[in-house]
This record gives C-alpha cells, sequence and structure tokens, in this order.
C-alpha cells in the first residue's frame, strides 16, 4: 500500500521504476500540456492540491502548478542538464538525483503564480508566497525551497 510517510533523499532513494500506483491530473492551472507527465500527481495528492488552488483563488490568488510527478527517466534528464551547466560538483547540483527527488513519489508539486515566469523577483514578498506559508498545510502541504 502507497503512503504519504515516505523520506526521499539522497540517503532514502526510490528505485528507479518507482511509480506511485494511481496518478491524476488535478483540475488546476498548469504550465504544461494535459497529457505531459508533470500535471500528474497521486490521487489523494492531486485531490488536496484542486482544494488548495480553488481556497486561494477565493481568496484572490492565482496558483500555477509548474510540475508535479517526474519519473526516474525526467529526473535524470533534468539532473544532468543542471549540472553540466553548472560547475559545481554533481552532489551541490540544484536538482536531486534521479531516485532521491520528491516529484517521483507525486506528492509534490512546484507552484507558482500567474507572473511566472517572471525574472529577478523576490518570491518571498509575493502575495503567493505569503499565502502557500499561512495556508498550505491545511491541505497537507509544505512550503520547501
Amino acid at each position: 500500500m502507497f503512503s504519504y510517510e515516505m523520506l526521499v533523499n539522497c540517503e532514502n532513494r526510490l528505485p528507479k521504476d518507482f511509480v506511485p500506483p494511481s496518478l491524476a491530473a488535478p483540475n488546476i492551472a498548469f504550465a504544461a500540456e494535459p497529457s505531459d507527465e508533470k500535471r500528474f500527481l497521486e490521487v489523494r495528492a492531486a485531490r488536496h492540491a484542486k482544494r488548495l488552488f480553488d481556497a486561494a483563488k477565493a481568496d484572490g490568488i492565482f496558483l500555477y502548478g509548474i510540475s508535479g510527478y517526474r519519473s526516474y527517466e525526467r529526473q535524470e534528464i533534468l539532473y544532468q542538464k543542471a549540472c553540466c551547466k553548472s560547475s559545481a560538483a554533481p552532489s551541490l547540483c540544484e536538482i536531486a538525483m534521479p531516485g532521491c527527488s520528491e516529484h517521483q513519489t507525486g506528492l509534490c508539486c512546484d507552484i507558482t503564480d500567474i507572473y511566472y515566469p517572471t525574472k529577478n523577483r523576490s518570491l518571498e514578498n509575493t502575495a503567493m508566497y505569503q499565502y502557500m506559508s499561512q495556508h498550505c498545510q491545511e491541505f497537507g502541504f509544505i512550503v520547501r525551497f
């Protein structure tokens, strides 16, 4: 059985073939085509994400999904691209190594606001960030960045 109690990091890696048993695309604003895997979340997380987006919208905050589920293979591509651009050691790369990303669980989603991808913006000072910091835990999420 799939559990929300998962610790995923480089000391607790997911197997290459791990895929959440049930993925769904929440009906939320997203920067991806309808069939793109990054639109999907574990089914319970998708339900909670929809509730979070609806509550934010009711409060005048318009959230925008960027990246949800990532397969091991997709994470590997992103990791290789990021590390090739960077002169930092692979362990210091800003992208998690394959098998070490919570995205592979389908339980997390990168979220921004409708102004994405505006450059040189301090997210901590946006209404979106303030809203997320105050309310995302009500829907089972945490702010992590």
